[in-house]
């Protein structure tokens, strides 16, 4: 399999030497000049101040590839081709070359899990606590760094996102746990959110850890009830191993599209590639379980969309009293495997 991957991108890679047109070399120079790597070029990096100040259209401190065609080249860089269905034929060879996000199970990234008293400050020192989100109908938390190459090439895309969907009620939380992390650059960012958002330096890393925030791309969407509804990637656009010019899915923003609508995202858990914060999903006590905190929100994601009333199994579980006098049965059948099915 290793032979064959190797193999695969080696042929990949003459398709794509012969599709080189004159503005790769546009490219290329970008490259050159993008030191770390990180996706952006810095006026350090460049070396070239006036050309700088030319290129950076949108004055952020930094060129994009984006901006660096539109100066110089032919207005859009070029779209970066998939690979052929042709060369590729299974899934473990085209993941050897890059890696994006991949769907997952809802229950597994926590999904409908509950999120308790909120409380935290802001790079500004604002505090914000479960109040200060009455009349907001999501909240996405977002993870971040301004060090992470993968999150510093998504920060533009989630101020976009906060102007797209601020009108329509929804608040952006961006979060970043590394310790550190340059503040001022936080600052930065904090001005392009807009009123209604926020920019956490979580150095103590409390809010990651209550949110479950796994990689430094890594969202999480609660609603008003502070229900987790969404918990995965922004889109696939970035990776590991790969650029694209555009996205090909646009996981929070489609879920959000379907959340406002009413309706359950169609796609509700992905992973997140990004730099890895190495904190597991916060665990809780049984001090702190009560059926409608915590169990009930665990049968509405599993169990109700077939145990209810007219639903196809033979009984319901979408009250107090359904569950407890089906709670023997309800432990045989997780402990065996048997339930929930695959699909829930």
């Amino acid at each position: 399999m290793a032979v064959l991957a190797v193999l695969i991108a080696g042929i990949w890679g003459a398709v794509r030497s012969s599709m080189v047109s004159a503005d790769d070399s546009l490219t290329e120079k970008f490259r050159q000049a993008d030191k770390n790597g990180d996706g952006v070029v810095t006026a350090g990096e460049l070396g070239r101040r006036a050309l700088f100040r030319r290129l950076d259209l949108d004055k952020d401190g930094s060129v994009t590839l984006e901006e660096t065609y539109k100066v110089l080249g032919s207005g859009s860089p070029p779209s970066e081709p998939t690979v052929p269905a042709s060369l590729v034929n299974d899934p473990q060879s085209a993941a050897a070359i890059r890696q994006g996000p991949q769907p997952q199970k809802p229950g597994e990234r926590g999904v409908g899990r509950f999120i308790g008293e909120l409380s935290f400050r802001d790079v500004t020192g604002r505090e914000w606590t479960n109040a200060s989100f009455e009349g907001t109908s999501l909240t996405v938390f977002a993870g971040t760094s301004t060090s992470c190459p993968l999150s510093k090439k998504y920060g533009p895309s989630l101020v976009t996102l906060a102007n797209e969907f601020g009108a329509q009620g929804v608040s952006f939380i961006l979060v970043n746990p590394v310790a550190s992390d340059v503040t001022v650059d936080m600052q930065n960012t904090q001005q392009r959110l807009g009123s209604g958002n926020a920019y956490v330096f979580d150095k103590e890393e409390r809010l990651t850890r209550q949110l479950g925030l796994t990689t430094t791309t890594d969202v999480v969407v609660i609603d008003a009830a502070r229900t987790v509804v969404y918990h995965g990637a922004i889109d696939d656009q970035y990776g590991f191993g790969y650029s694209l010019a555009a996205p090909r899915r646009r996981y929070l923003a489609e879920a959000l599209g379907s959340l406002l609508a009413g309706q359950p995202p169609h796609v509700a858990a992905t992973d997140a590639p990004g730099c890895e914060l190495g904190i597991h999903s916060p665990t809780t006590s049984a001090g702190d379980l009560t059926y409608h905190n915590r169990i009930s929100r665990i049968v509405e994601q599993h169990c109700v969309e077939c145990h209810r009333e007219g639903g196809v199994a033979p009984f319901a579980l979408d009250t107090y009293d359904d569950v407890v006098a089906h709670a023997p049965m309800i432990e045989e059948v997780i402990e065996r495997g048997i339930m929930p099915p695959w699909f829930a």
